[in-house]
């Protein structure tokens, strides 16, 4: 089911649907921040936006996966830090997935350049890792400097048995 977002939004390249027909929901967010300064203020303020954005999106009472080209290469997904008087789109967006629990699922550069070093910029968070299975990064697709990152979702179906009805035929 799509899931609607306040039109405060619009500008953002965000597509969020939940997954509804399982015994847990999901929502899956997908998402793409374009590169920018990591402290300029107009950065700043986009990525704030970008995160409130996000932050309505993740306040629900369901497993959510985020996923995207989010273009944080400064980040150390392992090993999360924070300073807290930099105002840093980095350390806001560190917050936020603190915040809401969030698991970064990819271990690996997902952004080659040849002759450069490799970043990891698209990620796969989640808030309940153990739905999230089977992460691979594979090639780029076609002529994309990005890799693919295959995974699978394990949403258990909830029972779809019905309970009987009496159908009379007064015919």
């Amino acid at each position: 089911v799509k899931v609607d977002m306040d039109n405060k939004y619009n500008d953002l390249d965000i597509v969020c649907i939940d997954v509804v027909n399982s015994h847990l929901p999901v929502r899956l967010i997908s998402c793409y921040r374009p590169p920018c300064s990591d402290t300029a203020a107009e950065s700043v303020r986009d990525t704030k936006h970008f995160i409130h954005c996000l932050s309505s999106l993740c306040d629900v009472d369901s497993s959510v996966v985020i996923l995207g080209d989010l273009n944080f290469p400064s980040i150390v997904w392992s090993n999360l830090q924070f300073v807290a008087e930099d105002e840093r789109c980095s350390t806001l967006f560190s917050i936020f997935s603190k915040q809401f629990c969030l698991e970064q699922l990819v271990g690996e550069p997902t952004h080659i350049l040849s002759g450069s070093k490799n970043s990891l910029l698209d990620v796969l968070l989640c808030n309940d890792p153990f739905i999230v299975n089977d992460v691979i990064v594979s090639e780029p697709f076609s002529c994309s400097d990005h890799c693919t990152i295959n995974f699978k979702l394990f949403c258990q179906s909830s029972s779809s048995t019905l309970p009987a009805h009496v159908l009379r035929n007064y015919a």
